[in-house]
């Protein structure tokens, strides 16, 4: 019982720990971001975070297919909870710490260590390859990205810019294909329904992510969204492997700075990515007080249900 209850402290500790960390941040670099806010509508604002909040929604979709490849099926709500609370924990120094979380909560669940490792491996397998091909195929679909490789030499038509970025998709599905049939030996079928369902997954959380960022451009253009996607996406995947950067913090905004340097001053594009970080961790920690309070409201109804049994067996 003594264990239990330090497990429980450590738990409440941890969370503790992830918000004065994020707080931290958001106090570090509110000047910079309120200057920026002040050239953003509002209505800007609420739809990126409710793009914000779709893409994050798709990713715990994600997680549920990566369990089913092992054999659990969890319901959305549960995982929901996991993931919401897990993925705070990326803000704490070390870069492991919401593996880590998230596999002591598959415990929790009586998904065996092995089980809960090999699906976060598929996850992450899954998410990385995605930002990548994603980000890449559509680079090739935008008109500055198509005038920046004209001015180093490399002249493409949108006609050939399409024709590389179907063949970048192609790549990912053989990648994810092979992958799939290395890592279960046992099986000897491929499921080739599940990569692309996979695939598809992907692209929409990273047209929803990306969007959310193209809707706090100054002069928001359809023709921008490609270029969004491009270096939103290979920007994230930059700061997610940064492991020594908690949540990829600087590492993200840095790439998305260098990124951008050709179509937006400098000091703009660092404004942009700061404000779209600030809009995300406010996300993560309103998805996170969500699960709390699911977490909260299904003991009161656990507790609830317990009292009144006991009541009718002494009655």
């Amino acid at each position: 019982m003594k264990a239990k209850s330090f497990v429980t402290v450590l738990k409440w500790l941890w969370i503790a720990a992830v918000i004065i960390a994020t707080a931290f941040y958001l106090i570090k670099n509110w000047d910079s971001m309120r200057l920026f806010l002040s050239s953003v509508s509002l209505g800007s604002l609420l739809a990126a975070s409710v793009l914000l909040l779709i893409g994050k929604l798709l990713l715990v979709i994600l997680s549920k297919w990566s369990l089913q490849s092992e054999g659990f099926t969890f319901g959305f709500s549960t995982l929901f909870q996991i993931v919401a609370l897990s993925q705070l924990g990326k803000y704490i120094p070390g870069g492991v710490w919401h593996f880590l979380g998230r596999i002591n909560m598959y415990k929790e669940q009586e998904v065996s260590l092995k089980k809960s490792t090999r699906a976060l491996i598929i996850e992450n397998v899954w998410l990385l390859s995605g930002a990548v091909a994603v980000g890449l195929a559509f680079g090739l679909l935008s008109p500055q990205v198509l005038t920046m490789l004209a001015q180093i030499g490399l002249q493409t038509s949108r006609n050939v810019g399409l024709v590389l970025a179907a063949a970048i998709t192609a790549l990912w599905f053989g990648a994810l294909m092979l992958f799939d049939r290395l890592y279960r030996l046992r099986v000897k079928k491929m499921d080739t329904q599940r990569v692309l369902r996979v695939i598809l997954l992907q692209i929409i959380t990273w047209i929803c992510l990306s969007g959310s960022f193209t809707l706090l451009w100054p002069q928001f253009k359809l023709e921008n969204i490609p270029l969004a996607i491009c270096v939103y996406s290979l920007s994230w995947s930059v700061g997610y492997v940064a492991i020594f950067a908690p949540g990829g913090i600087g590492i993200r905004e840095g790439m998305l700075t260098w990124l951008l340097s050709g179509v937006m001053a400098p000091s703009q594009a660092l404004a942009l990515s700061t404000v779209h970080r600030f809009l995300y961790i406010i996300v993560e920690i309103f998805m996170g007080l969500t699960s709390l309070s699911l977490l909260f409201l299904a003991r009161l109804k656990y507790h609830k249900v317990n009292s009144e049994d006991d009541s009718s067996l002494s009655n």
